[in-house]
């Protein structure tokens, strides 16, 4: 009977332990990476310029 008592005392230790290692890895996975724009080409650069003498027109 003792064995049988330690042995799910210790079964239901490691799930839990291994259940909160899971949330904690999920939640480094919801996390999304910050996007990093490209640095916009001389001809989009031109383009905003250009929008931009249009706007204060």
């Amino acid at each position: 009977i003792q064995v049988l008592v330690d042995f799910i005392i210790i079964g239901v230790s490691i799930f839990f332990v291994i259940r909160g290692i899971n949330k904690l890895r999920r939640k480094k996975e919801v996390e999304p990476a910050p996007e990093v724009k490209p640095a916009p080409t001389p001809q989009e650069s031109l383009l905003m310029e250009i929008r931009d003498l249009l706007k204060r027109n």
